[in-house]
């Protein structure tokens, strides 16, 4: 298991959460996430960009321990972050008949992170929602979360390797950093 750190988050008028924190960490993704696992059933939401790079070697993890996993995939990019896309998404959680009991992972950027917030708000209030931010911004983005109705009970920072892979988006998360201290 990788080295991590697991700092609390609370405040009032939401529910806490942890942010974990370290390198490595999506090689034992399952280890962190399984304890909230009471249904044993896990949907990933995540780009066709970093679905290919990322989710299968996720999701095998939890397969691998003997839980359900299912994933959507939406096209990459703003315009996923549409009716059209929060629909595909919602209709594929109907489809797949999730309840309180399961997760829902947002592994992806920004828009996945919000895409996929604002679907489980709507979806059922109070599932448990897990976001891998993959870029700086998405990171930002997390700690914000306020604006799109839901709480996550947890969340991390992205793996090195997934910064390594765009650097550009690095830089383009810069700015937005004081915007959350």
């Amino acid at each position: 298991m990788s080295a991590y750190r697991r700092i609390p988050v609370s405040g009032e008028g939401f529910k806490p959460y942890d942010v974990i924190v370290g390198a490595g960490l999506l090689e034992d993704a399952e280890t962190w996430v399984g304890p909230f696992l009471v249904n044993k059933r896990v949907v990933m939401v995540t780009d066709s960009n970093v679905g290919p790079l990322h989710a299968d070697r996720i999701l095998a993890q939890f397969e691998a321990a003997g839980h359900k996993t299912h994933k959507i995939v939406v096209p990459a990019g703003e315009e996923s972050k549409s009716y059209d896309g929060l629909k595909f998404v919602v209709d594929a959680m109907l489809d797949y008949g999730l309840d309180r009991k399961d997760v829902v992972i947002a592994l992806g950027g920004g828009v996945i992170g919000d895409l996929t917030g604002f679907a489980c708000a709507i979806y059922m209030r109070g599932i448990d929602f897990i976001q891998i931010p993959t870029t700086v911004l998405a990171q930002v983005e997390f700690v914000r979360r306020r604006q799109d109705g839901h709480r996550p009970r947890k969340g991390q920072e992205p793996d090195r390797r997934l910064l390594a892979a765009a650097p550009g988006a690095v830089r383009s998360g810069y700015p937005q950093n004081p915007a959350g201290a």
